[in-house]
């Protein structure tokens, strides 16, 4: 999609277009990250006039934990490549013991495998099982550390 048919898209979305969180509007958004072609305050994606076969990825951080806006969100900018957005979500999940714990989530429906980190599995206690295969990342850079 070009950035006239996401804006054309997004007609009916009343949240921000500047980090795409539903809950509030651009000119309220505390997000740090603003549109990388002319710093506006708009997603990169959105921005009128892309400049030829770049690609670009805009990550959303937290600003000192009080930030709720998305916690990345992965953009691929060219005439020959189709945008893909994907979400996040905050989710509590429960462990074998019953305790609750907070984590945030990727949300990629396209997806083979559903992975957590070491850290996520750590915290709730989880079998881990090796796995011997290649995952590639970006641009088919290899992941380590799996």
């Amino acid at each position: 999609m070009d950035p006239h048919q996401r804006l054309t898209a997004l007609k009916g979305f009343s949240g921000c277009r500047n980090c795409l969180h539903p809950a509030h509007h651009s000119n309220e958004c505390t997000s740090k990250w603003v549109c990388r072609e002319c710093d506006g305050k708009h997603h990169t994606t959105l921005h009128l006039t892309p400049k030829s076969g770049k690609v670009n990825t805009a990550g959303v951080g937290s600003d000192s934990g009080k930030n709720n806006s998305p916690g990345f969100t992965g953009t691929s900018v060219s005439p020959e490549v189709a945008c893909v957005l994907l979400g996040t979500v905050v989710a509590r999940i429960q462990d074998a013991q019953g305790k609750l714990h907070r984590f945030r989530g990727l949300l990629d429906a396209g997806s083979q495998y559903t992975m957590v980190t070491a850290k996520c599995a750590a915290e709730l206690k989880m079998v881990l099982k090796p796995y011997r295969g290649a995952i590639s990342g970006v641009n088919n850079s290899p992941l380590h550390n799996i």
